[in-house]
């Protein structure tokens, strides 16, 4: 330390530069460095006071109940329009994706990374998109539904006419997919 600021820190605390100080990396969204020494907190701060689930605002604003109450950054969760503000007990979550990606649970992620984990993506345009997932969709509002797959020579038209006209009566709407060939 030189004078009352801190250059390097030591027991696994995290240097903060701007203020010049060591602090707990549990209080840091982004760490650089690793083991007890020279670890530097290169992410957002968080500050304990701060109650949790405060909302960060596209603007940079603080919503405590919502009331303005400071600023703040959701710069620590890529492609993220608002979050809720992290506090010494929670890290922050997105709650509002930007860039047309899409929000599952808390993180902005691509089309592809959505559709590859089982979701569906929702909503148009660039911001507030979100991957939804069959379990998530009340059950009220779930159909069943049965996909049949040919590629045209191993099953002919009527027999998948049959195969779907049985799955009908049950209630089940039947889609028929050509592949192949």
């Amino acid at each position: 330390s030189t004078g009352s600021r801190c250059l390097v820190c030591k027991n696994a605390q995290v240097l903060d530069t701007i203020a010049g100080d060591c602090f707990s990396p549990s209080l840091c969204s982004r760490i650089k460095g690793f083991g007890d020494f020279n670890r530097v907190c290169t992410g957002r701060r968080y500050d304990p006071r701060i109650p949790e689930n405060t909302v960060c605002t596209a603007s940079g604003r603080i919503l405590v109940q919502g009331v303005v109450d400071g600023e703040c950054s959701c710069e620590s969760l890529d492609s993220c329009d608002a979050c809720t503000y992290g506090n010494a007990t929670s890290r922050s979550r997105c709650v509002r994706c930007t860039d047309r990606r899409l929000l599952v649970d808390g993180i902005c992620v691509r089309d592809a990374v959505c559709i590859n984990a089982g979701g569906v993506p929702s909503g148009t345009g660039v911001f507030n998109r979100q991957c939804v997932f069959a379990s998530s969709v009340p059950q009220a509002f779930r159909q069943p539904v049965l996909v049949l797959l040919t590629d045209g020579f191993s099953t002919t038209f009527d027999e998948l006419q049959n195969i779907g006209n049985s799955y009908r009566s049950e209630g089940l709407t039947v889609h028929t997919i050509g592949v192949g060939a």
